[in-house]
């Protein structure tokens, strides 16, 4: 469907908290239907990174250096799908309990 407003989000976790057992967000990346990225950020976790889990996430610590804060990302991503594409709430928004967007057909 070209020119479709779908997209596909990928994230990559790392651990935080007691023991690296909770996963937190180190990387966000967007693409469109036809391949085209749209976001690719690092993001520092709000909690200190225990375990980068570099095996599958292929994070490392140099990659936290230019990392935008968790509440930027969000911002910047909820921004970037609501506001610029014109689109409405529905579903949740990322660990906030709140609602979140996504596309309107």
């Amino acid at each position: 469907v070209a020119g479709s407003p779908l997209v596909a989000m990928d994230c990559e976790m790392v651990g935080t908290g007691p023991g690296g057992r909770t996963s937190s967000l180190a990387r966000c990346s967007i693409v469109t239907y036809e391949g085209d990225i749209v976001y690719d950020r690092y993001v520092r976790p709000e909690a200190p990174i225990v375990d980068y889990r570099t095996r599958w996430s292929g994070i490392r610590r140099h990659h936290m250096d230019k990392a935008v804060p968790f509440r930027k990302a969000q911002q910047e991503v909820r921004g970037w799908g609501c506001a610029a594409q014109g689109w409405g709430p529905v579903g949740r928004e990322w660990g906030s309990g709140r609602e979140g967007c996504a596309g309107q057909g």
